[in-house]
């Protein structure tokens, strides 16, 4: 096993940066990025949404991953059982694989999900030797991107997830099915885009000031204009702030 203080220095980091197409550097857009005004237009309808509390990365993870296809409102009781039944991470790890998924039988693919969280945490405590990843906190964000992204369960929203919502604070952007509906009506992303390409597209219009709690804020406000304005279905382009901005809304007059 690498101990987790060795393993920034003994693990491969350039292949994995070669997974990446940009270096956050090369990203990170400037003061005319869009993202400052869609942001500033939904800061005025909904309200800041700065995080109140960040979770310890694991927890993050595993939460991450029983949210994936899943509603918050049901995958949140399921991590919370889970931690209940278990007690620590540690023990999930041996627990048989039909007991998790009976505990989190609530959440989307729930058979799947119970062979990757133990997965992941197996992978996690054989390549660091302990289970944590508070070591991710000094690497660059597009290396840790792709290192989580190996884990099983972990896809780059996972991955973002765990980074920039817990305690590691990293700048990287939360790309879900809600922003990537509202970024491919507004133009900001490919009509065809995925996770993969739709993360990227999203993180080359990043303000280069923008810090990790901005980020998190974009996320949740883009996320709340999915919900209650820019829905799958008959989405209120009437209502919407960023109308006189958006090609989508042109198309349906």
């Amino acid at each position: 096993m690498i101990p987790a203080s060795q393993l920034a220095f003994s693990f491969d980091h350039h292949a994995l940066e070669a997974r990446s197409s940009r270096p956050p550097h090369e990203r990170a857009a400037g003061p005319r990025s869009p993202l400052v005004l869609i942001r500033r237009r939904l800061l005025a309808l909904y309200g800041p949404q700065r995080p109140i509390e960040r979770p310890d990365p694991i927890d993050q993870l595993i939460n991450a991953i029983l949210s994936t296809k899943t509603r918050d409102e049901v995958s949140f009781p399921a991590f919370r059982r889970l931690l209940y039944r278990y007690k620590s991470w540690t023990a999930v790890i041996d627990a048989p694989i039909a007991e998790i998924a009976r505990t989190i039988r609530a959440v989307t693919h729930h058979e799947r999900k119970a062979e990757y969280i133990p997965g992941a945490l197996h992978t996690i405590v054989a390549q660091t030797g302990s289970l944590d990843l508070m070591f991710l906190q000094g690497w660059p964000e597009d290396t840790a991107m792709a290192w989580l992204m190996t884990l099983p369960g972990a896809g780059p929203k996972v991955a973002a997830t765990t980074l920039n919502w817990s305690l590691l604070r990293k700048r990287v952007l939360a790309v879900d099915t809600h922003l990537l509906r509202v970024g491919q009506r507004l133009g900001l992303v490919p009509a065809n885009a995925d996770y993969n390409s739709g993360f990227e597209a999203f993180m080359r219009l990043v303000p280069a000031d923008w810090d990790a709690d901005d980020l998190f804020e974009f996320h949740w406000l883009m996320k709340l204009h999915s919900q209650r304005i820019c829905a799958y279905e008959h989405p209120a382009c009437f209502r919407c702030p960023l109308r006189d901005h958006c090609p989508h809304n042109a198309t349906r007059h």
